[in-house]
């Protein structure tokens, strides 16, 4: 999130270029450390790399400064349904990556990153981090009821991230 003019306009960079989400006299939360705060979208355009929005109680460039580098989050209920297999990438924070093959662990996913290319879960095991990128070919399986993505990943890549 950054800022823009001198009357408190945020841009921002949502995951999804293409979401709806952004719509005037909606409700959003930015989370500045641990605290989440409210806030209402008073107008919302798209830009060329993202949105730029106006908020209540955001109307000047210092306190629009303020939130630069926060997390800016739509309440669940605003998400739309999804169809038979899908998932929302944010769902699978938390869940174990498993290799296709042999089962090996590789850790628990601890985030989601868009690298311009493809989504990439952050996978993380002890001090060792993984970006896997989400494609057909590599993400195989989710398993809900399980808590699990069962991938099978490229050969090599294990070995980029052991130097």
């Amino acid at each position: 999130m950054g800022t823009r003019g001198v009357r408190g306009e945020l841009r921002v960079m949502p995951y999804n270029p293409d979401s709806f989400l952004f719509s005037e006299r909606t409700t959003v939360y930015i989370r500045i450390g641990p605290q989440e705060t409210p806030f209402t979208i008073r107008k919302a355009k798209p830009g060329p790399k993202g949105f730029f929005l106006e908020l209540d109680g955001v109307n000047d460039r210092e306190t629009a400064k303020n939130l630069y580098g926060s997390e800016l989050l739509f309440p669940r209920e605003g998400f739309p349904e999804l169809d038979e297999g899908e998932v929302y990438l944010v769902d699978l924070i938390g869940f174990s990556v498993l290799d296709a093959d042999h089962g090996e662990n590789y850790g628990k996913v601890e985030d989601v990153l868009d690298n311009g290319a493809q989504d990439c879960l952050i996978v993380k095991k002890g001090k060792r981090e993984l970006l896997i990128p989400v494609v057909d070919e590599i993400v195989l399986e989710i398993d809900d009821q399980e808590g699990a993505v069962i991938v099978r990943l490229p050969e090599g890549l294990l070995e980029i991230y052991e130097n």
